[in-house]
């Protein structure tokens, strides 16, 4: 498809042939309707076919045109804007191949650019610059896209003041432990070797909120393991930036009936880590490297409770 049309003549004489063409079972991609939608938007051809405005077009034509629904529709048309609007001007600037909108590979999906959007709200440039390359290279799914969403939405959601939108630079000021946080959960989902462990059929790390989990003490996270032939395992992660031991050992003596093992997670060692249990296991997470300082081990504090856990999990999983 070609969009290159100098009057508003043309580009109506072009949405009708479209319309008309997708209408009679000629396909599309997101991205080729996401610019049509657009085009149908600036030029206000919505009311050419009896709608009041481009959102009644919408929501009375999307099946009909698409055989799609409106929040589908909704969501191309999104996709097309956050690209030509955001995304190829970026790219551009940081010297990455941007082609036009309806030349993007079959792999990218519109949902990624709107994560990726939702994503720089928080997230340094250089993690936006890296997603972004992922993501056109086809070497991340939007699983792992919608995890790291979740992780940096507690530093968004935590300024009000924000409105929706803080800098990095800002965002570690302000809560350099919600950054830490989120960095390291991004770090830690992405690979499961620094564990050493073989056969790892199910790696998953999890988080719960304090009404969900069992026990007083809420982990900022938690991490689910199974090795092939082997029993599940769960996992304490506790993620801090600065730790302190006469507040880290009540919390870990709290969290232990609850899990196989105990991890803290630490931006840089330190000498109060010295003073925790011996079976607790200590990692440092400097970007997406990850570093065991001390592997965490088995101990009778660990795991009285352990089942209590699990069957929340188990019911969390069936709903």
């Amino acid at each position: 498809m070609i969009y290159i049309m100098n009057s508003t003549g043309n580009q109506n004489n072009f949405i009708k042939d479209e319309l008309q063409a997708i209408r009679s079972g000629s396909r599309r991609s997101p991205f080729e309707i996401g610019r049509l939608l657009v085009l149908i938007e600036q030029n206000e051809y919505w009311s050419k076919e009896g709608a009041k405005s481009f959102t009644d077009w919408v929501i009375g034509r999307s099946h009909f045109t698409f055989s799609l629904g409106p929040t589908m529709v909704w969501s191309y048309h999104r996709a097309a804007r956050t690209y030509d609007e955001y995304l190829r001007p970026k790219l551009i600037s940081w010297g990455m191949e941007a082609p036009p909108l309806e030349e993007l590979a079959d792999h990218i999906s519109p949902e990624s650019f709107d994560l990726l959007r939702r994503i720089e709200l928080a997230a340094s440039e250089d993690k936006v610059r890296s997603l972004a390359q992922r993501i056109f290279e086809g070497t991340i799914k939007r699983a792992e896209l919608r995890y790291i969403w979740t992780a940096y939405r507690d530093v968004v959601k935590d300024n009000p003041q924000s409105r929706g939108r803080i800098s990095f630079d800002n965002a570690m000021k302000r809560q350099p432990a919600k950054v830490f946080q989120a960095e390291a959960l991004n770090a830690l989902n992405k690979r499961s070797n620094w564990l050493a462990m073989e056969n790892i059929a199910l790696y998953k790390i999890m988080r719960l909120t304090r009404h969900q989990f069992p026990g007083e003490s809420v982990p900022e996270a938690l991490l689910v393991i199974k090795r092939t032939g082997g029993a599940l395992e769960i996992h304490g992660l506790a993620i801090k930036t600065v730790v302190r031991s006469e507040r880290m050992l009540p919390e870990i003596e709290a969290m232990a009936p609850y899990f196989d093992r105990i991890w803290v997670v630490v931006s840089s060692p330190s000498s109060e880590l010295n003073a925790i249990p011996s079976y607790v296991g200590v990692v440092q997470v400097k970007g997406e490297e990850i570093i065991v300082l001390r592997k965490a081990s088995q101990s009778q504090e660990l795991g009285g409770h352990v089942l209590d856990l699990a069957r929340v999990l188990l019911a969390m999983s069936i709903k």
